[in-house]
């Protein structure tokens, strides 16, 4: 259960499914109506209690951040980031909101989730799932 203000986020470990047999040949209904499979996978919850900041963006339009000290790849958690910087310096410091700020990454095949919070998240496995 997620507390108000929390952020939940359900990701799968990347597998490739199996491609569809060849349209060719058949029937123009039979090939809109193919359904996709999916192979199920190891699949987590990454809860996060409460948060200071977030964005998710597309991977082809972020640029990677050179000069970030971190260690995951993808699930990371910054020492140092842009991102981190630019939240503290626009965010009320120390005489407000005391205790260290933690910057994460969760990155996917195609999206990026940007997590500034002040406390841990909790991780979960939650089996192997298709979706």
């Amino acid at each position: 259960m997620i507390p108000e203000g929390g952020i939940e986020v359900i990701v799968r470990h990347s597998c490739s499914n199996d491609l569809p047999t060849s349209p060719v040949g058949r029937d123009g209904w039979d090939v809109l109506s193919y359904p996709t499979e999916s192979k199920a996978s190891a699949t987590y919850s990454i809860t996060f209690d409460s948060f200071i900041a977030y964005t998710v963006g597309k991977e082809s339009f972020i640029k990677p951040d050179e000069s970030a000290v971190s260690e995951g790849v993808q699930f990371v958690r910054f020492r140092q980031s842009r991102y981190l910087r630019q939240i503290e310096e626009t965010c009320y410091g120390e005489d407000v909101h005391s205790g260290t700020r933690f910057h994460y990454g969760i990155y996917c095949l195609n999206q990026l989730i940007d997590v500034v919070t002040n406390v841990a998240p909790r991780i979960a496995y939650l089996g192997e799932t298709a979706q």
